[in-house]
């Protein structure tokens, strides 16, 4: 059944975007859409992959942002400074709300990150629990040749982040000691513009 499902992949995919079912006959032929969703959900556990999505092609090189959910609200404020950056250059801007439901958040993130041409990380004490640093893959994945990552101080973390010593030749992007937790809205603003600013030089445009 699953050496079935494989061959008849793309198929599968175009009918489970239009939220539809298929049976099949014994010659392997696409059959009627049906009622019944059971075939679909062996589809899809059988068969996707973790990079497989419909928000990444094969090809995409991408921008990831790290981040405990505690911190997520501050995505508001740095998203709308990453847009153009996705518009110009075509590569995506990915985080953990990008991902399906029922995917593993950590087979998704290492598929994600072994595209990643920039991380940008969101720094509190809440995120030395994430599993960006607690599984040895991941972190391994970040801490890889050539990743451009950029660290944003969220929240005070000070002892935490000197002693756990995650990327100990790289600086924070804002100072230890003005987390975005201290800043008024435009300062939080003019981060952003400059993180922006920073990933266009890095990326030539």
């Amino acid at each position: 059944m699953k050496n079935f499902l494989e061959n008849n992949f793309f198929e599968i995919r175009k009918h489970r975007r239009l939220g539809s079912s298929l049976i099949f006959d014994t010659k392997g032929k696409n059959g009627v859409t049906i009622e019944k969703k059971e075939n679909m959900a062996i589809a899809r556990n059988d068969i996707e992959d973790e990079s497989q999505d419909v928000f990444l092609k094969p090809d995409d090189q991408v921008i990831f942002i790290g981040y405990s959910q505690k911190d997520s609200a501050f995505l508001e404020v740095l998203l709308p400074h990453l847009q153009s950056i996705e518009k110009e250059s075509g590569i995506k801007i990915w985080h953990e709300d990008n991902a399906s439901p029922g995917d593993s958040l950590v087979d998704k993130s290492m598929a994600v990150l072994a595209r990643t041409k920039i991380a940008i990380l969101l720094i509190s004490v809440d995120f030395f629990d994430t599993p960006l640093i607690t599984n040895k893959k991941l972190h391994a994945l970040l801490s890889r040749e050539g990743l451009n990552i950029f660290m944003i101080i969220m929240k005070p973390c000070s002892a935490r982040f000197l002693r756990a010593k995650i990327f100990p030749d790289l600086k924070p992007f804002n100072a230890l000691n003005n987390p975005v937790s201290n800043m008024v809205e435009h300062e939080r603003e003019a981060l952003c513009d400059s993180i922006a600013g920073e990933i266009y030089f890095r990326l030539g445009l």
